[in-house]
């Protein structure tokens, strides 16, 4: 039976598109996630990991329209040396965007414990720059931004006049200076340990759905954020609807005061105000985990409109002749419950299971967006809560917005279009004669 429903379903034009979409989401998501080292969530919450990404980036597929916006370069110069103790950095940078760099940094790599390090940058209009002139006094990792660093600031700015760093090195009188940078710095080890200079010249454009304002990759976010949604959709609906579907089994098949009662609790879960219900649990627990939010969503869902439609189901499956057959047999409430009603009723509960998946992943991403989601998964409506937050709507990040809500819709296409082929397939009413 359920082989012959699925054939139905794949066959008609509704099941394959909605089937496809599906499919196409997961499969990325799944080959994003297997190719990405080590756990998501760390991944997710590390401000380490997003370092070399710039701060809220278009995507890169703008640059199709004729931008031309500049992606992140990083540039290593390696010390040469000259003679004991003093070794000599040169590179030759060609620049040809249409915008500045949206920031720089220098990254000062020592193994040295006693050295003095400087950079200079020369522009195509042959101004030179002295970026950098460290002291350096212990071994490890230094990083300047340009723009808050004072004494590369006081340097910028006294050569080249009031503004921000980053910009005012590659433009001159407020339009973008084209041409080859020359860079060129000078190192005096006193103990001979080797300093490496790193030069960071974030870019404006990143990925294919851009950056936030954590320099997170949002395409990455999303791919992450999808099989949350499918598992935390999947697993409430096809839960929720078992539950009901069961509770409906039982107020048809024994009636009377079982009927009543389940008959009265549903009237009483449909009447419920189910998301402020929610929040208001939220505010007295604190911030749901998506486990925690799966269980609070399954116990406020035990009856529902599938408990009513599985009772007008089997009120008439009852007297069926296969179930008397059963009795006759010898076959107890139990095993005529599980092994005759429940194949028969749980097609058409899984049917509106499917349909009602985009629902609860709505209801995550909502929860998300108003600040009561999981505080640590990478889910979309978390996505859009800090897009939100940060004021991406009224700044014209329009990315930040758009990307998961795109996947949003598409998730929901899919499961819509699938849920609707699979419901004509197990209601005959909805049959094309």
């Amino acid at each position: 039976m359920i082989y012959n429903i699925l054939s139905e379903v794949i066959s008609s034009t509704l099941g394959k598109t909605g089937l496809g979409i599906i499919v196409a989401l997961a499969v990325l998501s799944i080959i994003v996630i297997t190719t990405t080292p080590g756990d998501i969530v760390q991944i997710w919450n590390s401000p380490q990991y997003w370092q070399y990404n710039p701060r809220i980036a278009l995507p890169e597929w703008v640059n199709y329209f004729g931008l031309n916006l500049p992606r992140t370069e990083i540039i290593e110069l390696k010390p040469r040396a000259i003679r004991p103790g003093e070794y000599q950095y040169s590179y030759r940078l060609r620049w040809d965007y249409s915008a500045t760099p949206s920031e720089v940094y220098v990254e000062i790599l020592s193994q040295s414990e006693n050295a003095l390090v400087t950079l200079h940058i020369k522009r195509p209009d042959r101004v030179e720059i002295k970026l950098l002139e460290r002291t350096i006094t212990q071994k490890g990792t230094i990083r300047i931004n340009i723009d808050t660093d004072r004494e590369a600031r006081r340097a910028v700015t006294s050569a080249l006049g009031d503004g921000t760093p980053s910009q005012l090195v590659f433009s001159k009188n407020g339009d973008v200076l084209r041409g080859t940078y020359e860079l060129s710095g000078t190192l005096y080890s006193f103990d001979g340990g080797q300093v490496i200079i790193r030069l960071v010249l974030y870019g404006r454009v990143h990925g294919l759905a851009g950056t936030d304002d954590l320099r997170r990759d949002i395409f990455l976010g999303m791919m992450f954020g999808i099989p949350i949604a499918f598992i935390f959709g999947i697993a409430t609906a096809f839960t929720t609807a078992f539950i009901q579907a069961m509770f409906g089994i039982l107020a048809g098949w024994y009636g009377r005061k079982v009927d009543v009662i389940i008959d009265r609790l549903t009237d009483i879960y449909l009447l419920l105000p189910f998301l402020p219900v929610l929040i208001t649990i939220t505010i007295f627990i604190g911030r749901l985990t998506l486990e925690m939010l799966f269980y609070v969503i399954v116990l406020l869902s035990l009856f529902g409109s599938i408990t009513k439609a599985v009772r007008s189901m089997v009120l008439q499956l009852k007297h069926s002749q296969f179930v008397e057959a059963a009795k006759i047999a010898g076959a107890g409430n139990f095993w005529i419950m599980t092994r005759h009603i429940l194949p028969m009723v749980l097609p058409f509960a899984f049917a509106n299971a499917v349909i009602s998946v985009p629902s609860f992943v709505y209801l995550e991403a909502a929860l998300s967006l108003i600040g009561f989601g999981d505080p640590f998964l990478p889910t979309l409506g978390k996505i859009l809560e800090r897009a939100f937050a940060q004021g991406a709507l009224y700044s014209g990040y329009w990315w930040w917005l758009l990307s998961p809500s795109i996947v949003l819709i598409l998730i929901t296409l899919g499961f819509a279009l699938f849920g609707y082929a699979l419901d004509q397939a197990v209601n005959p009413r909805l049959k094309r004669q």
